[in-house]
């Protein structure tokens, strides 16, 4: 895939899923909780579509944030002291999650074995636990969103 489609791709995806999470916890006391789900997929992003990608996705994400999460609506000035201290979070632990995440190596084949180490699955078992603490945060959140309806 070439470097203006791989971006291209990832900066739909990551719009796609910011503005989705936007919408769905806006309403509810929990919002302050979407950039750090925001940031499990950008360990994803930064997986299959490189550093650039994930920057460009949480530039995208943060920007999504500001104008959609929190009040005023529409608007890229935050109100809330804490809303803005929420978006300064998020903007560091992304620029930490995208330089510090192991880029993936190509699995080298083993002729004679056809075995891999575990340090060789290092990025299979990150990704792995970001999907779970992303499905454990959703269930989490449905849970909560059941319980302020009942």
């Amino acid at each position: 895939m070439s470097s203006p489609s791989k971006y291209t791709l990832s900066l739909i995806l990551c719009a796609v899923f910011a503005l989705t999470l936007t919408f769905l916890f806006r309403e509810y006391p929990v919002k302050r909780a979407v950039p750090v789900i925001f940031a499990l997929l950008l360990v994803l992003l930064t997986h299959f579509f490189g550093r650039v990608a994930g920057l460009l996705c949480a530039f995208v994400g943060g920007l999504i944030f500001a104008v959609f999460l929190f009040e005023p609506y529409g608007s890229l000035a935050v109100g809330s002291t804490t809303d803005r201290v929420t978006l300064f979070c998020f903007a560091l632990v992304a620029l930490v999650v995208v330089y510090l995440f192991p880029q993936p190596q190509r699995a080298q084949k083993r002729v004679f074995s056809g075995t891999t180490t575990l340090a060789e699955n290092e990025h299979w078992i990150a990704i792995g636990i970001a999907l779970l603490a992303l499905l454990v945060s959703l269930l989490v959140f449905f849970r909560l969103r059941q319980g302020l309806t009942d």
